[in-house]
C-alpha cells in the first residue's frame, strides 16, 4: 500500500492510500484519505477535457455557491454530497467529496449474523425498495418505520427541489444516484460531478430503464442507441416512482415480479413479459383497476408479503395527500408529462400525511404508523384501534384568506407535539425555520381517560366557550378537550384555528 499526496489550488493536502483495489465509479475510481474524511474521484481519462473541466468548475464552485450560501442554504449540506474542489494536474482530474456519515452502513454484523451479506455495507436504496431484499436481507432494527420513510421522501423531494430551483438536472435519477437511512430519514443525493447542468453536455454512460419516463422508453424503442434527453418532466416520473417503492416496495408499473431483469428492458425476458411495453408507451399504473392491462403476474411468495398484495395495501392506504398526488403522476401525467407533479408537491403533501399518522399498538408491525381512517386498523399489520377516543383536528386560518395557507388535518395521539406550522400560515417545515421555530409549542396528552393539551410557547392561544366568547389559555397551563372545541392558535385573524372531533374507534368499529 502507498500512500499519495494531491493538492488542490489552495494549497491544501489530501493523503491517501492508493490500494489495489478500489472502489470504482460511473467513469472514476475512488480513493478514500487516509484521516477517513474525504473521497477522492479520479476520473477516467475521457471525461478530462476542458468542456467537462469547465462543467465541473461550474458544478463545484458556482453552484454550490448559489445553493449553500444564501439564508437557509447549510440546510442542504446534509442532503447533498457535493464535491468540495476540483483538482487538475496535468492528466490527472480528480473531486474531494465528504464521506458519507456512519448512519448512511449498515451495523456490522453481529456474532450471531457472522454471514450478514450487508454487515458494514452503504445503505443503498434498493435494499429498503425491494420487498425481497427488504424482507431477506435487512435486519429488522434497521428497516425503519413508516414516519422516517416518509422523512426519507421528504429530503430526496426538498433536494430534487432545490437542484430544479437553479435548472439542475440529477442524470438518470434512480437508486443510483442517493442513499438512504430509514431510521433517522435521512436522504443524501450523490453523483454530484454527474449533473446535468444548464449550456453543457451530459457525460452519463449508464441507465437505469426502470426508472426511465414512458417517452424515454419510447425514443429508445424506435433507436436503441439514441442519446436520452433528461428533463425537469422526466425527473419528476424518476422522483414519483422513488417514493412509491419506498413506501409500497414495489414498481408503481411493474409491480412485484421476482424474476425480472431489468437489463433486459428492450426484450422479452425469461418469463415473457414485455417490460418494454409495461414501461413505454403503453405503460399504466399497475393499481389502476378502471384500466384493462395486462400485468406481470404477482409474486405470491411469502418473503414479500404483505407488499405483494396491492389489495390489501393499495397505494389509498397512504392518505388522501399522496394519493392523490400518485394518481397524478401515474395515471394523469403518465403520458403527459407538463402535469406531472413538482417535487414541492411531494413536499407540502408528506409534511401533510405526517399529520395523519397514528401509532400501530402492534410492537411486531413492520411500520409501526399508518394513516388514521375509518376502518381504525392498521392495513401492514389488521391490528384494530385499542384506544377509545382520539382526537382529530380540522385545522383552518381566519376566513381561509390568510397567505398561501390551506385547510389540514391533524390526529392527535398521546405525547403529540404542536409546532409552529401548525399554529402560523405563513411559516412552513423548510430551511428557513430559525432554531427557535423548530421547537414545540405545546403536546396533547391522555390521563384518566381525558385528553389534554399543554400550551407551552403560545402567547395568544385562546379557546371559545359555547357561546363564542373567547378565553385566554395561558403558557403552562393544560386545556381540556372535548367533542367541537374550538381554538385561536395564533395571533387571532393572522393565525390558525383549530375545531376539534373526537373519534370513537370502539362505537363505530
Amino acid at each position: 500500500m502507498t500512500v499519495d499526496v494531491i493538492k488542490d489550488i489552495k494549497g491544501n493536502e489530501y493523503k491517501f492510500d492508493r490500494v489495489v483495489d478500489p472502489k470504482k465509479g460511473l467513469g472514476k475510481t475512488i480513493y478514500f484519505t487516509t484521516d477517513g474524511k474525504f473521497a477522492i474521484s479520479f476520473f477516467a481519462d475521457e471525461y478530462n477535457n476542458d468542456e467537462n473541466i469547465k462543467r465541473l468548475q461550474r458544478i463545484i464552485y458556482y453552484y454550490s455557491d448559489k445553493i449553500f450560501t444564501p439564508k437557509g442554504g447549510k440546510f442542504f449540506k446534509d442532503i447533498f454530497c457535493w464535491p468540495i474542489c476540483l483538482i487538475h494536474q496535468g492528466n490527472l482530474l480528480a473531486t474531494v467529496s465528504p464521506v458519507y456519515p456512519d448512519k448512511f452502513f449498515f451495523r456490522s454484523a453481529p456474532p450471531e449474523e457472522p454471514d450478514s451479506i450487508l454487515g458494514g455495507a452503504l445503505k443503498e436504496p434498493f435494499w429498503f425498495a425491494s420487498s425481497f431484499n427488504l424482507n431477506s436481507f435487512v435486519p429488522k432494527d434497521e428497516r425503519g418505520d413508516l414516519l422516517g420513510i416518509l422523512n426519507v421522501c421528504l429530503n430526496l423531494s426538498r433536494g430534487i427541489d432545490k437542484l430544479h430551483q437553479f435548472d439542475l438536472l440529477p442524470a438518470n435519477l434512480s437508486f443510483n444516484n442517493c442513499i438512504i437511512d430509514p431510521l433517522s430519514g435521512s436522504a443524501i443525493i450523490k453523483e454530484i460531478s454527474h449533473l446535468i447542468i444548464p449550456d453543457y453536455p451530459s457525460y452519463l454512460s449508464t441507465l437505469s430503464p426502470e426508472f426511465l419516463a414512458p417517452e424515454l422508453v419510447a425514443v429508445r424503442t424506435t433507436d436503441p442507441n439514441a442519446k436520452v434527453r433528461y428533463s425537469k418532466e422526466t425527473n419528476r416520473h424518476a422522483l414519483a416512482l422513488l417514493i412509491y417503492y419506498f413506501l409500497f416496495h414495489r414498481h408503481a408499473l411493474l409491480g412485484t415480479p421476482l424474476k425480472i431483469r431489468y437489463s433486459s428492458v428492450y426484450k422479452k425476458d425469461e418469463n415473457d413479459v414485455n417490460l418494454f411495453k409495461v414501461l413505454g408507451k403503453d405503460a399504466r399504473f399497475f393499481e389502476n383497476l378502471m384500466e384493462n392491462h395486462d400485468f406481470p403476474p404477482q409474486d405470491q411468495n411469502v418473503e414479500l408479503s404483505p407488499w405483494n398484495d396491492h389489495k390489501r395495501l393499495p397505494y389509498t392506504v397512504i392518505g388522501t395527500y399522496l394519493s392523490q398526488l400518485f394518481e397524478k403522476s401515474f395515471v394523469d401525467g403518465l403520458h403527459a408529462p407538463s402535469i406531472r407533479p413538482l417535487a414541492a408537491d411531494w413536499i407540502k403533501a408528506i409534511v401533510r400525511t405526517r399529520d395523519l399518522l397514528y401509532p400501530c399498538s402492534n410492537p411486531d408491525c413492520p411500520m409501526h404508523w399508518f394513516v388514521l381512517d375509518d376502518k381504525f386498523t392498521c392495513p401492514y399489520c389488521d391490528s384494530p384501534i385499542t384506544d377509545d377516543s382520539i382526537p382529530k383536528i380540522q385545522i383552518f386560518p381566519y376566513d381561509n384568506k390568510v397567505g398561501t395557507a390551506d385547510n389540514f388535518e391533524l390526529v392527535v395521539h398521546h405525547n403529540r407535539y404542536l409546532y409552529q406550522w401548525h399554529v402560523n400560515p405563513q411559516l412552513f417545515p423548510n430551511e428557513f425555520l430559525t432554531e427557535g421555530q423548530k421547537k414545540p409549542v405545546g403536546y396533547f396528552s391522555f390521563y384518566k381517560n381525558k385528553w389534554f393539551f399543554v400550551n407551552q410557547s403560545l402567547e395568544f392561544l385562546h379557546y371559545y366557550d359555547d357561546n363564542q366568547k373567547p378565553h385566554h389559555v395561558q403558557i403552562g397551563k393544560k386545556l381540556d378537550i372535548t367533542d367541537n372545541l374550538i381554538l385561536s392558535l395564533y395571533n387571532g385573524s393572522d393565525g390558525y384555528f383549530a375545531k376539534f372531533q373526537i373519534l370513537r374507534p370502539q362505537r363505530q368499529a
